[in-house]
């Protein structure tokens, strides 16, 4: 869905297209709760699968609307001097509500009877969040950058593939591609398999959600350090090129630090992978945007977030085939392997981003226009003068 929601904010515009993520979130998660009323039992319980697993890939489905909006909302209204921040927030925004649920949810279903009441709940919040998207402005009432005047125009005249072809012939736009989508995957590998990847050791469940929680945290963190820095500096590339080859060796280093009774060493390093990881994000989706422009944003944000997300469920399956299960593991069911690729991969990754020398168009062209309006304005003092 991650193309079809481009095409929407491009199409139809912001409002509309994270009205119509509302309601498909809103859908899949009454499904969900629908489906525990259907009668269910240990030999006759396909029905109730079938209709949950429905509401849940129709829910899955509109997350796009929601991670595809932030760069395209920060483009549409705010300046140069902020957009980055705002992407940083609307980005992190999506797995700190992740983190909350983590919490939430298990208090709230603490046994099975628990489960109605519970995805009751998700439906209640899922509608709630969708009415200030009911009420928002369509449109900033004047643009508040030269790009964003020409971002709203170009989104009107251009067609959204018609811009899709366009970015699949910009090299460094897939370079960038490569690095976002294998730093996001990773992440998500990492952190959906880090129970299964500590508990060999002897740490418990409640340890590793523990890890779980310093990945969010230290990122959230990472992502609003890089975008303050980037916001005032400018300074995209420097970001990367300094950013990813130290993930890389943060990926390396964790595999020296799984071992028993070492918590202080694995959360460090988790700590560290978040922080990185998150501080990546919203200065490359607004990479993405500036090595592409002026093509229609969200064209090049749902593409990253697509191949995050393939990538990310590629990961998660080979990570699990490379767990070792053999008689002679040391410990029993460890993913050392899959750690070693991860750190090899990750560094191996970090190369691209010094192969990246994109100018940054959309920095240019507003800077451009500032320049023709500081000319303009001496030519007409000197013509009062001339007077």
């Amino acid at each position: 869905m991650s193309s079809v929601s481009g095409y929407v904010f491009e199409k139809w515009g912001i409002k509309k297209a994270l009205i119509l993520g509302g309601v498909i979130n809103l859908v899949g998660t009454g499904m969900r709760y629908f489906a525990s009323f259907i009668d269910s039992s240990v030999d006759s319980f396909q029905p109730r699968l079938v209709v949950v697993l429905l509401g849940q890939f129709i829910a899955a489905s509109a997350q796009p609307f929601f991670l595809n909006a932030p760069p395209k909302f920060a483009a549409v209204w705010f300046s140069e001097s902020s957009r980055t921040i705002a992407t940083t927030i609307g980005s992190v925004s999506n797995p700190f509500a992740a983190a909350v649920a983590m919490i939430v949810i298990p208090a709230l279903c603490e046994q099975s009877s628990d489960m109605p009441f519970t995805l009751m709940i998700c439906a209640i919040v899922a509608a709630v969040a969708l009415v200030p998207a009911i009420f928002m402005p369509a449109l900033p009432p004047t643009p508040p950058s030269a790009s964003a005047a020409m971002s709203l125009a170009d989104a009107a005249d251009e067609p959204f593939w018609t811009a899709i072809t366009k970015i699949s012939k910009n090299l460094h736009f897939w370079i960038l591609f490569i690095v976002f989508s294998i730093y996001v995957a990773f992440f998500n590998a990492f952190s959906s398999l880090i129970n299964q990847i500590v508990i060999p050791y002897g740490y418990t469940d409640d340890e590793a959600g523990i890890f779980g929680a310093l990945l969010i945290v230290s990122g959230i963190i990472g992502a609003g350090i890089s975008g303050a820095v980037v916001d005032k500096t400018k300074k995209y590339r420097l970001v990367i090129r300094t950013c990813s080859p130290l993930l890389g060796l943060a990926y390396v280093g964790f595999i020296f630090v799984v071992r028993k009774d070492f918590i202080v060493g694995i959360g460090a390093v988790c700590c560290v992978i978040g922080l990185l990881s998150f501080g990546l994000l919203p200065v490359t989706l607004e990479l993405g945007i500036e090595c592409t422009f002026p093509v229609a944003s969200s064209a090049s944000t749902s593409l990253l977030w697509m191949g995050g997300q393939t990538f990310a469920v590629l990961f998660l399956v080979v990570g699990d085939m490379l767990r070792d299960e053999s008689p002679n593991a040391d410990p029993p069911e460890n993913m050392k392997t899959a750690l070693i690729c991860m750190g090899f991969l990750a560094c191996a990754t970090s190369i691209l981003c010094y192969l990246y020398n994109s100018p940054n168009y959309r920095l240019e062209a507003e800077q451009k226009q500032r320049d023709e309006k500081v000319e303009f304005a001496r030519n007409h003092f000197r013509n009062i003068q001339c007077h």
